[in-house]
């Protein structure tokens, strides 16, 4: 996104097409502290939880990949 010929923001379609909203709770891992996490994921299924710490997991698995082969 571009505002006054600058560079003013990032769309990321990266994991666009998953259809999974799990993985938009992914970040609760990466950005929040274990009391932050649990409100935040307050209120969603179990379930949810469960696909959202596996997207978490695999994320920090191809970061640690990346990592590795530079």
């Amino acid at each position: 996104m571009v505002k006054d010929g600058s560079l003013c923001g990032v769309i990321d379609f990266g994991i666009m097409g998953t259809g999974d909203p799990a993985c938009d709770y992914a970040m609760a891992w990466t950005f929040f502290d274990s009391q932050s996490r649990k409100r935040f994921l307050q209120g969603l299924h179990s379930d949810t939880i469960d696909r959202a710490r596996g997207w978490a997991l695999w994320k920090a698995l191809i970061t640690l990949n990346a990592s590795l082969e530079e």
